[in-house]
């Protein structure tokens, strides 16, 4: 394994061309520059196409997708394109800090844990609007040293805290851990992690590497948390079989799960839906 190897860049798109510059330039920028693009185009109808093929840099590959998928099946596709031992991905609304890929690598590098047990590097993420304003919000995980070595039970039974736009993956662990994604349209990233977590370990950048834009249009918009949630729900259902957690634990994530789509019904008017949710599902000790 090279101490500065080929890390491979995936940037999914479907109509992404307003931030697009941004996120490439990101790239184009970094300190780290053993890197190539895998630029797969979801049958985007906008300038996505145009502006990829602008940058003269043979260092940028660009695929165009034969048909419409979803996010988690996009991202699969892309991944057989990548030649990198290391695997990020950046959306088209995101970036990342110039030194990212740098630190990442050098902790790598420098960790004491063997170097084919790691699976994740991942770091600290700042979330901004569409105007680029930082927003105060996150994971929990993410006000705290971030967690690290073998963290399974912590993604199963806290949250997804491993933001995708900072994470780099071991690309082997990564194809171990695709099976069923095409499966998954909202939380890709949450299959993911959990996948490659439980077989490996993690090592964490405990600094801010990137930038997650909220907006009208990104996954994290209210109108989609429900669907999130749900396929949340079939995530810890699938990865859990199996393996040995706690009952009790793993019992009680389901309801607070449950609970929160629950509530989700109801602010969205559908209160019978939502109430016989939370009677049949949720609970009161949240």
């Amino acid at each position: 394994m090279s101490n500065f190897p080929l890390i491979s860049v995936i940037i999914n798109c479907f109509n992404g061309g307003k931030f697009l510059k941004e996120a490439i330039e990101s790239v184009i920028g970094q300190t780290y520059q053993n890197w190539e693009i895998i630029f797969w185009d979801d049958q985007s109808t906008d300038e996505s196409a145009n502006i990829v093929k602008s940058y003269a840099d043979n260092r940028i590959h660009y695929f165009l997708s034969d048909s419409r998928t979803n996010l988690g099946m996009a991202r699969k596709l892309a991944l057989e394109k990548a030649k990198g031992e290391w695997i990020g991905f950046l959306d088209c609304d995101d970036s990342w800090n110039k030194d990212k890929l740098y630190n990442q690598i050098e902790i790598l590098n420098n960790s004491r844990i063997e170097r084919n047990k790691i699976g994740i590097i991942y770091g600290r993420t700042e979330y901004i609007d569409s105007g680029g304003n930082i927003l105060q919000m996150g994971s929990p995980n993410q006000a705290r040293i971030l967690p690290e070595g073998q963290i399974f039970q912590k993604l199963i039974l806290e949250d997804n805290f491993i933001s995708m736009v900072s994470a780099l993956y071991l690309k082997k662990a990564l194809i171990k851990n695709t099976e069923n994604i095409e499966a998954f349209s909202f939380s890709p990233d949450y299959f993911i992690n959990c996948g490659i977590a439980k077989s490996y370990q993690v090592i964490a950048l405990q600094k801010k590497c990137c930038k997650y834009r909220i907006h009208e249009g990104s996954m994290s918009s209210g109108e989609k948390r429900t669907k999130v949630l749900r396929e949340d729900l079939e995530i810890l259902k699938y990865r859990t079989e199996n393996y040995q957690i706690s009952n009790i634990k793993l019992q009680r994530k389901f309801q607070k799960l449950n609970t929160v789509i629950a509530l989700h019904k109801i602010m969205e008017g559908q209160i019978f839906e939502g109430l016989s949710k939370f009677l049949k599902d949720g609970s009161f000790f949240f």
